[in-house]
């Protein structure tokens, strides 16, 4: 699943929730919406942690792949 996807990209960088929120302008309850899969995340709110994660544009399709129907698709051209 895509959100546990994104949650280990963040606790293997040791970040927190609270400095993902702080990085990236989402608040604490949407990237904890989002890691626990209640959440389907805009493009625009992808991208945004995506770049504070660090992940690159080749890598992005493995967090968010387009087969999975209930998220949002993004990868950088």
């Amino acid at each position: 699943m895509t959100a546990t996807r994104l949650q280990k990209y963040r606790e293997e960088l040791l970040m927190t929730r609270a400095e993902l929120s702080q990085k990236s302008g989402l608040s604490i309850s949407t990237i904890n919406r989002i890691e626990q899969g209640k959440a389907r995340p805009t493009l625009t709110t992808i991208r945004k942690i995506l770049e504070v994660l660090g992940v690159p544009p080749s890598k992005r399709e493995l967090v968010f792949p387009s087969k999975e129907k209930e998220y949002y698709y993004y990868k950088e051209e």
